[in-house]
């Protein structure tokens, strides 16, 4: 059986839904939302923002756990690889900036200087590992600029 509605029964203003007799907006849950917003910006923006830092540490788990299914893990990897390929020369800009920043400069000397004898090691181990590379890499360069082949301990390169 239909019900009876009454033909002055209240309407949203904006898409015509009928409303509650109670309502005093005359407006629907989904419009009275999208007002209430726009008329409040910095009252709803200090709302997400308590929101956020109430609830920081489930979000971020849930965000970790979500990131570690395999499926998501080679969706993120594969969009990543497209964004990179597609905007090379952004990001080569970007990383310019970001590291002439006095901050990131800062903190690259500071950590130089109390990790000196980690990262000499570091680099020497590297050298000793990808040598061969390393020195044909060279001897293309200095092929490629027209430069007189290089000469260690009496072979060439």
């Amino acid at each position: 059986m239909k019900k009876k509605r009454s033909k002055w029964a209240k309407k949203c203003s904006e898409c015509g839904k009928v409303l509650r007799s109670h309502n005093k907006s005359l407006l629907c849950e989904v419009h009275y939302r999208e007002t209430y917003r726009k008329e409040n910006k910095e009252k709803v923006k200090l709302w997400n923002k308590n929101s956020y830092e109430r609830n920081k540490e489930k979000i971020i788990k849930k965000q970790t756990e979500y990131n570690q299914r395999p499926e998501v893990k080679a969706r993120i990897k594969e969009y990543s690889k497209k964004y990179r390929e597609k905007n090379k020369d952004k990001i080569k800009e970007y990383d310019k900036a970001y590291n002439k920043r006095p901050e990131v400069k800062a903190y690259y000397k500071e950590y130089y200087q109390k990790n000196k004898h980690k990262i000499k090691v570091y680099n020497k181990e590297n050298y000793r590992k990808n040598k061969d590379k390393i020195l044909k890499r060279r001897k293309e360069y200095r092929k490629k600029l027209n430069l007189l082949p290089l000469y260690s301990s009496g072979k060439s390169l």
